[in-house]
């Protein structure tokens, strides 16, 4: 059973990252922060209007079982797992203290 959110404003998408550990594939608004969650394995984008959300649900029903559970787990895993951020941020901090990056 895919996950779903109709939200107008996204900051980041945590409940969609979590559905995605679970392996639930979603159907989201394009709505912030979620359209850099989803990708093609993972669910389906829509626009922000009941129409584009209704097809983009018919779209997940109809194509369901091309969803892999676990693709969906590995990929929210390569991307949100506690390593991967704290690798991330490492990389951030280092470019920030040599000079390479500046905010």
């Amino acid at each position: 059973m895919p996950i779903l959110s109709t939200s107008n404003v996204e900051t980041f998408g945590l409940t969609i990252a979590e559905a995605q550990a679970m392996g639930k594939p979603v159907v989201v608004t394009d709505s912030g922060g979620v359209r850099d969650i989803v990708t093609q394995n993972t669910g389906i984008v829509t626009e922000c209007s009941p129409e584009a959300f209704a097809k983009g649900l018919i779209h997940m029903i109809q194509s369901l079982d091309s969803y892999d559970p676990e693709t969906i787990r590995e990929t929210a895993k390569s991307r949100f797992a506690a390593e991967v951020i704290m690798h991330q941020l490492n990389e951030i901090y280092r470019q920030l203290h040599d000079g390479i990056l500046y905010l």
